[in-house]
């Protein structure tokens, strides 16, 4: 696509791009998406699997939004952006090594849905991947993504805000980051099979108003460090709760790990931090939608950190629905 251009299609089931017979490199891409551009209701069918190819590669003040992506090595790449704001919205790719790509860029990535291939043989298997040698900053919001090895990894120089985003977890981590620094807020991962829920090692993290529950081998949160602030989250029926490697001025406070098999490793928690059940309304798949708002007399309602407010004014509550990425509620 030439800068300034609309494509649009008459929708992603019905309009089709199909390239399996052209991809002659893992570096092929089937649509570059340039700045000013909008993309828009198509289906890409990139190559046979998971080893080669890109779906989309966005540069610049583009828009790729309500497309369909499948067997590709990567469904997306979003790099080199500068100052520019690409937006990734409302796309849903599956059957790929990775879902989407970010380095070096200031992308909106919301809204999308990532599936990666289960029986992929690749080094890198990740929903979307965060990289940067400076101290870009992209927002990953309100996305779903089904994974067995990293629901989200940032690496690097990046300093990402990954916030109301649901991973589902079937091997692996839900939110593996590196050097570099993160905001992470108000996430929902669920582990069928898996091994930290959120992990970091050399990141500044804030971790705030998580739930982090299920199948998870080793942490619901792990590697904890001095620079960190783990603040109203929840994890429950975990092998392990929080996490601690290096205990000099750790700031864990006001969160509720209940049920695990160990909750807390490495450090003896404050008064703050408790070990009740938070009182959902559902966490059982067989009693129907799995529903992780707080029953009326949770003791996590107004329990949180008392400097940070809901959006209705109150006192945060403790879990996924707090703090001001959280939602009101009765």
């Amino acid at each position: 696509m030439i800068p300034g251009l609309s494509l649009i299609g008459v929708g992603a089931d019905s309009c089709i791009i199909n390239t399996q017979t052209l991809v002659n490199s893992n570096g092929f891409v089937a649509v570059e998406v340039k700045d000013s551009c909008l993309f828009r209701g198509f289906q890409i069918v990139v190559y046979y699997n998971s080893g080669k190819g890109y779906g989309i590669a966005q540069s610049g003040n583009s828009i790729v939004k309500e497309n369909k992506i499948s067997t590709a090595w990567f469904g997306m790449y979003v790099g080199y952006t500068g100052t520019n704001l690409p937006i990734t919205y409302k796309n849903i790719i599956s059957g790929v090594s990775v879902g989407i790509e970010l380095f070096n860029t200031n992308a909106i990535v919301r809204s999308n849905t990532i599936y990666t291939d289960p029986s992929s043989g690749a080094a890198l298997i990740v929903g979307i991947w965060i990289g940067a040698f400076g101290n870009e900053s992209p927002i990953i919001d309100s996305n779903y993504i089904v994974d067995q090895f990293y629901g989200i990894c940032q690496e690097l120089g990046a300093y990402p805000t990954i916030r109301n985003n649901i991973i589902i977890k079937q091997g692996g981590d839900g939110i593996h980051t590196g050097v570099g620094k993160a905001n992470i807020l108000n996430n929902l991962i669920i582990a069928e099979s898996g091994y930290d829920g959120i992990w970091g090692n050399g990141t500044i993290k804030l971790v705030r108003n998580n739930y982090v529950t299920g199948n998870f081998s080793s942490y619901g949160i792990s590697h904890v460090s001095p620079s960190d602030t783990i603040i109203n989250n929840v994890v429950t029926n975990c092998s392990g709760g929080i996490q601690v490697w290096n205990n000099q001025n750790i700031r864990i406070r006001y969160n509720d790990i209940w049920n695990n098999e160990t909750n807390f490793s490495g450090f003896t928690p404050d008064s703050t931090n408790i070990s009740v059940d938070p009182m959902i309304v559902n966490d059982d798949t067989t009693q129907g939608d799995l529903d992780f708002h707080l029953q009326m007399f949770s003791p996590l309602i107004n329990a949180g950190d008392p400097n940070i407010l809901d959006r209705d004014g109150s006192r945060s509550d403790i879990g996924l629905y707090g703090g001001s990425y959280g939602w009101t509620y009765t």
